[in-house]
């Protein structure tokens, strides 16, 4: 949906803003999103579960092990 640049620490509280400020540039609520997959990290864990606190947002995680194949 967005590119933002991540040159900042990692940290939920970070990705929680840009999150915030995505879903706002895009004049979407947080009650709009249906669901958000992550990888497992904690800090995108904890990302989505304080952006949901105050919502209904359904929280998915992606659990599989993805690989990148190059050709």
């Amino acid at each position: 949906m967005a590119v933002r640049d991540t040159e900042n620490q990692h940290s939920s509280d970070f990705i929680q803003r840009l999150v915030e400020y995505v879903l706002k540039d895009f004049e979407i609520s947080k009650q709009q999103v249906l669901a958000v997959v992550t990888d497992n990290a904690s800090n995108m864990t904890l990302a989505v579960q304080k952006l949901s606190e105050d919502s209904i947002t359904v929280v998915a995680e992606n659990k599989m092990n993805l690989k990148a194949f190059q050709y």
